[in-house]
């Protein structure tokens, strides 16, 4: 009977843990909207200090909004392991070792998911034809650069 207890016991502590991970991912799922937000906020200021080129600004503006809602999206539709990994490290500023000691994963673990993320992402966005041709400008904030 012992035994079992010990057992329950376990699968309580893993199912709190696997909680604590879902109420982080979705703290940073917020704190990168509101980043985004942020964005939005600087580009209608640059649009401001444009002046006389306001349809120029403009343009750029809702480009800029464009690119970050997509990409945004895209790391939405990641699946949750390597979304975790790559907000810890994309928003959070997390080094590897870290994000390997808050997940409880090997560091090569991490580096891997940190990988297939960004692959992920790089091949999403080929797949989606605004996206592609969104990435191939330098200025563009949806840039999948490491």
């Amino acid at each position: 009977m012992k035994g079992l207890d010990n057992l329950i016991r376990l699968h309580r502590w893993q199912l709190n843990e696997k909680r604590r991970h879902l109420v982080e991912l979705e703290r940073l799922t917020q704190r990168l909207a509101a980043q985004i937000r942020e964005l939005e906020v600087e580009i209608r200021n640059e649009q401001q200090v444009a002046g006389s080129s306001t349809e120029a600004a403009i343009t750029y503006g809702d480009y800029a909004r464009a690119a970050i809602g997509r990409m945004l999206d895209l790391v939405e539709s990641l699946p949750v392991k390597y979304r975790e990994a790559l907000l810890l490290r994309a928003v959070r500023g997390l080094s590897q070792h870290q994000i390997a000691e808050a997940l409880g994963l090997g560091i090569k673990t991490v580096e891997t998911r940190l990988f297939r993320a960004r692959r992920m992402l790089r091949a999403s966005c080929q797949t989606d034809p605004q996206c592609s041709a969104d990435t191939a400008r330098p200025s563009c904030p949806g840039r999948l650069n490491d």
